[in-house]
């Protein structure tokens, strides 16, 4: 009897050890399993960060690379200045205002009815910003002008306080012999306008822009 009941006590315990044991090992597996998760949204977190990051990289870069988007503001001082050729190029006159560029000069060039600007001190430009070109209309632009113009960003102002940013088609080579004294729009227009349209609704046929 005493055999028997030694028995069963050490059977109690052995089930009591193996009860704890099952419990510390649930626990244990509880924690890994918690820590996995907390693991996994690190990870997660972390991938999500990397991705954000990537995507403002992506869009700085982007910024740096691509021109900026219309509307455009863009700064006239010759045969631009017409309307007849803007609406012959653009089917269109964008609004416009009086405008001047400070530190720059407008010459004649030699063989040519349109005028160049390079860049000088104490000189000023009059002519007139077109305000709200599109991109298309900007292009066309780009297209029209010689290829001997460089497109730049200029301050311009429009009165004594106002300032303004606008884009200017700028002559690339500042030591072009053929350019030469005074280019003057009155005196253009009064002698070359007609035949400048003609020409430039000859040009819009030659794009398919007619």
């Amino acid at each position: 009897m005493k055999m028997e009941y030694s028995f069963l006590v050490l059977i109690h315990t052995y089930c009591l050890k193996t009860t704890v044991m099952i419990q510390i090992q649930i626990i244990c597996c509880d924690i890994l399993f918690q820590k996995s998760i907390f693991r996994n949204i690190q990870c997660e977190s972390a991938r999500d960060e990397r991705g954000r990051e990537g995507e403002r990289e992506g869009s700085q870069m982007a910024a740096a690379i691509s021109p900026a988007m219309g509307p455009h503001n863009v700064f006239v001082y010759g045969t631009l200045m017409a309307d007849e050729v803007l609406h012959v190029l653009l089917t269109r006159v964008p609004s416009s205002s009086p405008a001047l560029l400070p530190n720059f000069h407008r010459l004649s060039i030699k063989g040519r009815v349109y005028p160049a600007i390079l860049a000088k001190e104490n000189k000023t430009v009059s002519g007139k910003v077109l305000k709200g070109l599109t991109d298309a209309e900007l292009e066309m632009l780009d297209t029209f002008e010689d290829e001997r113009y460089i497109r730049k960003s200029v301050e311009i102002s429009l009165d004594k306080s106002e300032k303004l940013l606008a884009e200017a088609y700028v002559w690339s080579n500042v030591d072009d012999p053929d350019l030469y004294g005074e280019w003057v729009f009155e005196e253009w227009k009064r002698l070359h306008i007609n035949d400048y349209i003609t020409k430039t609704k000859n040009f819009m046929e030659r794009i398919g822009g007619a």
